[in-house]
């Protein structure tokens, strides 16, 4: 039976995928699967030139789907059902998941974390978070990748702001955004996740940290014309040591005042120069 108009794009999506479950590997089969049966149980509608699809329900708040990304596996492009009210308003679907996923381990950890919860508080299907990221593990490699990323970005800025300012200022003017935006906490988290690439990602992120530290080091003895004598190493470790104690501090009482702790600890590193 010929298809025409809509009807026959959304006949098209259907074979691509039909092609595109052929190509996978075994085990992402079932998503095909699933795609596949909710897309022949919908029919579409034109709205701003998108293809939408309706669902066979009285329920109108559960009517609205959109089709949105590409997906490209051995030369293979398809189109992939995500979940929106209004997608034009609403972030990508990666971001709204890796969002979620962010502010669950930021409230209990990674341990108990499932992707059906992390589908929940992003508003999409279970079917699409394994879409975006196959699996738990791959999700949190992504969610310390995209923190990590975030915390570095934002402690190189304070240590090149303070090349023009009062060296300390600005650093606690960094870390005190950090305690309040809560990353460095997430990051302590998915340090200890029961999986070696995240454990691995985390170490490399670390490491990051360390080196910023030291040159801030650097960078604060040398405006104070000041020499160390130990070992620059060994004062960023306690310094990144420092802020992660308090970032653990400051989630259990978010009312203490961490200021008076970080001018004490730089009072005391500073006596360390000759």
């Amino acid at each position: 039976m010929p298809h025409r108009g809509l009807e026959g794009s959304l006949y098209s999506h259907i074979l691509e995928l039909d092609l595109a479950r052929c190509l996978v590997r075994h085990e992402h089969r079932d998503f095909f699967d699933q795609l596949l049966e909710d897309l022949r149980g919908r029919r579409p509608i034109a709205k701003d030139g998108h293809l939408v699809l309706h669902e066979r329900v009285r329920n109108h708040a559960q009517r609205r789907k959109f089709l949105t990304g590409v997906h490209e596996r051995e030369s293979t492009t398809f189109s992939a059902v995500s979940e929106s009210v209004h997608a034009e308003d609403r972030a990508p679907a990666a971001r709204r998941i890796l969002d979620a996923i962010r502010a669950l381990v930021a409230r209990g950890g990674t341990a108990q974390v499932s992707m059906g919860e992390v589908a929940a508080a992003a508003g999409v299907s279970k079917a699409l978070v394994h879409y975006h990221f196959r699996d738990k593990d791959s999700l949190l490699h992504a969610l310390v990748e995209d923190v990590g990323a975030l915390v570095v970005s934002r402690e190189h800025s304070a240590i090149t702001r303070a090349e023009t300012t009062h060296a300390l200022d600005a650093y606690w003017s960094w870390l005190q955004t950090e305690l309040r935006v809560g990353d460095l906490r997430i990051l302590l988290s998915l340090a200890e996740a029961d999986s070696a690439r995240v454990r691995s990602a985390s170490s490399r992120i670390a490491r990051q940290r360390r080196t910023l530290a030291s040159e801030h080091v650097t960078q604060v003895f040398d405006r104070l014309q000041l020499n160390p004598r130990v070992p620059t190493v060994i004062i960023a470790e306690t310094i990144v040591a420092f802020i992660d104690g308090l970032a653990m501090a400051t989630a259990l009482d978010p009312e203490n005042d961490p200021r008076p702790a970080f001018d004490v600890l730089w009072l005391g590193l500073l006596t360390l120069a000759e």
